[in-house]
C-alpha cells in the first residue's frame, strides 16, 4: 500500500462510519476467518501491550464486527477527530500507525511497536 499510515476503527457496530478526510475501507467480520485472524493477532497485541484493563480490550477486538481502515491523507489531528467520531458512532476503538492504540475518547491505550 505504497508506504502509507493508516488508521484502523474496530468496531462493533456495522453501521456505515462518518465521512472520512481519506479513502476509507470497510471489512465485515462475519464469515471472513483470515480477518477473524487478524483480530486473534491484534487482540493478543493487546494482551502484552495495554497495561489499564488488557482483558476489557482484549474482549472488545474478539467482538469487533467491522474492521475500518483510514488511508491518512490529512492532518495527525483532523485524523483523531474522524476515529473518536467514528468510534463513539461504532462503539470502536482505533489504532493509528505509528500513534499507538486509543479508545473513543482518544486516551491512548498503547503506544504502537517501535
Amino acid at each position: 500500500m505504497n508506504g502509507d499510515a493508516f488508521c484502523r476503527v474496530f468496531a462493533r457496530r456495522e453501521d456505515a462510519p462518518p465521512p472520512a478526510p481519506g479513502d476509507v475501507e470497510r471489512y465485515f467480520v462475519e464469515g471472513d476467518k483470515s480477518l477473524r485472524g487478524e483480530l486473534g493477532a491484534w487482540a493478543a497485541w493487546v494482551e502484552i501491550a495495554v497495561s489499564d484493563q488488557p482483558e476489557h480490550w482484549m474482549q472488545h477486538l474478539i467482538s469487533t464486527r467491522q474492521l475500518v481502515v483510514l488511508t491518512l491523507a490529512s492532518e495527525m489531528a483532523e485524523v483523531h477527530r474522524w476515529a473518536q467520531e467514528t468510534c463513539r458512532a461504532l462503539e470502536g476503538i482505533y489504532q493509528i500507525d505509528g500513534a499507538g492504540l486509543f479508545d473513543a475518547d482518544g486516551k491512548r491505550l498503547a503506544e504502537d511497536a517501535a
